[in-house]
């Protein structure tokens, strides 16, 4: 797609929900200006189907909000003159590097929190491409030396190794959405070679000392909040994730933890396990409330997003903890007990809800914390 001065004809984006009905596929249409054909021409987009919630109610819900952004999105394009132009190298499509970025980032459906992050990375690239005379260039015209080009300007600018293997699987991630809808024909920046990263020192685990300080502290003083920190401790969670939490979520009859894709990080809906360690504290929190009610409920909603952090940071402070140490700490400290006592690493792996084993094992690496049992323990004397 291109864009020009001249107004083109198109007709906006509409939803066609089934009315309602699941069992058929959705599907946004709209109708777009071809250049080829010399008329407006129909598009499907059918994205929309791979939204799924945890009932049937929510489904619709959650693809109903979707189709909102989304049609927002394509009419705006096509309000700025978007259209299919003449092909280019086959499947391309003529489009600006600094258009295709901002395009991808639009339709990506991230997160707020997510979706900050992306734009941040893209803007700092974007401002790089314009230095070199590279954001109005055809998508096509933008190479993996230009990528590598770009990773030596960050290098050079100091930027440590793990800050750029970051960003770069940002902005692949963005080509790759664009490689996904036939805009592109290459991802320039898939199968880099990635930076050295040195060991970081955010990802601190307390010791038992520190832990026992903090609990015979926070305990008393907000019992509130060391219920929250005994989640993030034993599930593995993230703080925002819990914030969100219903009770209608606890499945205490299957000693499970229900995160619906809608407030998971990874955007899936998951399960995790209550442990013993956690039942009482459990129960504690969802007796006398109603099963629509929040786990842990602010004036109107869920607690807001740094309320805890906010509590949390007080105790910290009175005892000199480092800035590495957090709320999120907890976790970190979560999973190294549970490698120390034994528990095999699949297990923290489906708790984790990592993809893959390697992930985990990276995880526990990065924490300096990682500890060959085997050979420790079972490696026989000369």
């Amino acid at each position: 797609m291109k864009t020009q001065t001249e107004k083109l004809p198109y007709k906006e984006a509409l939803l066609n929900d089934r009315q309602g009905k699941l069992t058929s596929r959705w599907y946004i249409q709209f109708w777009v200006w071809s250049d080829v054909e010399k008329k407006t021409i129909r598009r499907w987009d059918y994205a929309i189907n791979k939204e799924i919630g945890k009932d049937e109610a929510d489904t619709i819900r959650i693809r109903r909000a979707y189709a909102k952004a989304r049609i927002k999105a394509i009419n705006q394009l096509l309000e700025e003159g978007y259209h299919i132009s003449d092909k280019v190298e086959g499947k391309s499509i003529d489009l600006t590097l600094r258009k295709g970025m901002e395009y991808a980032l639009k339709i990506s459906g991230l997160k707020a929190g997510s979706y900050n992050s992306y734009s941040s990375c893209m803007n700092i690239f974007l401002e790089w491409a314009k230095t070199n005379g590279l954001d109005s260039i055809n998508l096509d015209k933008f190479s993996r030396k230009d990528a590598y080009q770009y990773i030596d300007w960050r290098i050079s600018s100091g930027i440590k190794g793990s800050t750029i293997n970051n960003d770069v699987s940002y902005i692949k991630r963005l080509w790759s959405i664009l490689k996904k809808r036939e805009i592109i024909v290459k991802n320039p920046f898939s199968e880099l070679e990635k930076q050295k990263e040195e060991r970081s020192l955010r990802n601190l685990a307390y010791t038992d000392s520190e832990i026992e300080l903090l609990k015979n502290e926070i305990s008393v003083s907000d019992p509130e909040l060391w219920s929250f920190i005994q989640i993030i401790y034993n599930s593995f969670m993230r703080p925002n994730e819990i914030r969100q939490l219903k009770v209608s979520d606890i499945r205490l009859s299957d000693r499970m933890i229900y995160i619906d894709a809608s407030i998971s990080k990874n955007n899936k809906s998951e399960f995790v396990t209550i442990p013993d360690s956690l039942i009482d504290s459990i129960i504690n929190l969802v007796q006398f409330k109603n099963s629509g009610d929040w786990l842990f409920p602010g004036k109107r909603t869920c607690i807001s997003k740094n309320r805890m952090n906010d509590r949390h940071r007080p105790f910290l402070q009175k005892h000199n903890f480092s800035e590495d140490h957090t709320l999120y700490s907890w976790k970190h400290t979560g999973v190294v007990r549970a490698y120390k006592a034994g528990v095999d690493l699949k297990r923290i792996q489906l708790q984790c809800r990592h993809h893959s084993i390697a992930q985990t094992d990276t995880y526990l690496k990065s924490m300096g914390l990682y500890e060959n049992l085997e050979i420790k323990l079972k490696m026989p004397p000369l």
